[in-house]
């Protein structure tokens, strides 16, 4: 079964850079089988698994959408991912999709800075929300765009969820038995 997430996020990374979005023909069908499948293979406690997967998948980006961090398609993504590899290793891709949005996150600051658009358009940025959030109490993280910023690239977030989702399969999933298999040879 651990090749459904990889395909999931495979799937979901290509649609997210060529439209720019997770879409739900992709991500409610991961949803909706992983339960029963793993009801089928282990009774009502690998339902329970896959149950608890997705919610922790869902609960762990909820709140990044919720302040306007991220696209709802990113935490119906990893809701996915959670309902196939369980509460644990979603936390596991969780990390590393953290550690390595951070790492994307910054690599196209840097970008942006060496071709002239990032500094001041972050600034500018940063400054219209802290008003916007002074003002209404309410974050406004999706409304401040503007001519300087709508050259800037975007954060494709699905690709660093694949990643974590590649990394906990090799170091917590089925992928790690293969691993250690090639270590010892």
């Amino acid at each position: 079964m651990a090749v459904v997430p990889l395909l999931l996020v495979g799937l979901a990374s290509i649609t997210d850079l060529m439209w720019q979005r997770i879409p739900n023909w992709l991500t409610l069908p991961a949803v909706v089988c992983a339960p029963f499948v793993f009801l089928a293979v282990s009774g009502s406690e690998g339902a329970l698994f896959s149950l608890g997967g997705l919610l922790a998948g869902f609960c762990l980006l909820i709140g990044f959408y919720a302040v306007g961090g991220m696209a709802a398609g990113d935490v119906k993504l990893l809701a996915a991912v959670g309902a196939w590899v369980g509460p644990k290793q979603v936390f596991f891709v969780f990390l590393v999709s953290g550690l390595s949005g951070g790492v994307y996150a910054l690599g196209l600051w840097l970008w942006a800075t060496i071709s002239g658009q990032g500094l001041s358009a972050t600034f500018r940025s940063l400054l219209t929300v802290a008003k916007t959030t002074l003002l209404t109490g309410m974050p406004a993280w999706n409304t401040h765009e503007t001519s300087a910023t709508e050259s800037f690239p975007k954060l494709r977030y699905a690709l660093c969820i694949a990643l974590g989702t590649f990394v906990a399969q090799l170091f917590l999933g089925e992928g790690r038995l293969a691993l250690e298999s090639f270590v010892h040879a």
